[in-house]
């Protein structure tokens, strides 16, 4: 893995959207892809900004409060709503690596700022993107040092539980409170397991849809705390970082819980401690 070229981790060929996409055109398209954030491009496929779940949200929400505001005009709310270009709401100012840097350099740049993609440029043309997914199926692989890692050696100690039937509310309101990446989910004195920041994201937008359209995210997808966290994996805390690695591309989370054999709530594991231990194996 030591030796693995960027070229051989990123994903090719992003799904990406124009500037000149409107949001009503990106929401009929959402539930075809699992994807969190899309790059944005002109008609040469330079890239000019990202869309992330939180842009879509802070849009849609706004939008939703003038709506529940006003009883009046509101098909046409919506209909401005639907027909605003995503360049009005994307971020402009991306970050980006070109395609001949080096993996660590991918790593690092995710990790440093937090992110969980970051656009793969030949020149100002969109590529590809190295992901925090990309890199952790890499880690999965167990060709590292890192990989064979005992979770219990990588885990921290779960925060303050959330009940399962709390709101998204609540929950974000933990999370800010905590500062914690992944808050577990118990009902009552039961573990159930974990969500994270990007879980509340999807639910908030699934939600935000729901107020503003009618519409929802595929019937698929977990519709509350209760049953995202209900379809959480768990791992035990002897078991391989790999396995850990393995468990979040295969579920789609970025945190599990670690519990032993008793069903009892140790520790939790962040696809950022798996993506740390990687990075180090890769510097040393």
């Amino acid at each position: 893995m030591m030796q693995t070229e960027l070229s051989a981790i990123v994903t090719y060929n992003p799904i990406a959207i124009s500037g000149e996409s409107t949001l009503g055109e990106l929401v009929e398209v959402l539930g075809n892809a699992d994807y969190h954030h899309w790059p944005v491009v002109d008609d040469q496929r330079h890239l000019i900004g990202m869309l992330s779940i939180s842009d879509l949200v802070r849009t849609l929400e706004a939008g939703a409060n003038a709506i529940a505001a006003s009883e009046d005009r509101r098909d046409e709310r919506r209909e401005a709503i639907r027909t605003q270009a995503v360049r009005e709401v994307m971020s402009p100012r991306v970050l980006s690596i070109q395609q001949n840097e080096s993996p660590v350099t991918a790593l690092r740049t995710l990790l440093e700022y937090g992110i969980h993609s970051v656009p793969v440029l030949t020149d100002r043309y969109l590529t590809a993107l190295a992901t925090t997914s990309d890199f952790l199926r890499e880690f999965s692989y167990g060709e590292s040092l890192a990989a064979c890692t005992a979770v219990s050696e990588a885990m921290q100690s779960p925060c303050e539980p959330l009940d399962s039937d709390a709101s998204l509310d609540d929950a974000a309101m933990l999370m800010h409170l905590t500062q914690a990446d992944a808050i577990p989910v118990v009902r009552g004195d039961l573990p159930l397991g974990v969500v994270s920041r990007r879980d509340l994201g999807v639910l908030k937008l699934q939600q935000t849809l729901h107020d503003l359209f009618g519409e929802q995210l595929p019937a698929e997808r977990a519709a509350s705390i209760l049953a995202l966290a209900a379809s959480a994996p768990t791992i035990r805390p002897g078991e391989r970082l790999s396995s850990a690695a393995n468990l979040m591309i295969e579920h789609r989370r970025q945190a599990i819980a670690v519990v032993n054999q008793a069903g009892r709530l140790l520790g939790v594991v962040t696809e950022e401690m798996v993506l740390r231990a990687m990075l180090d194996a890769m510097c040393s």
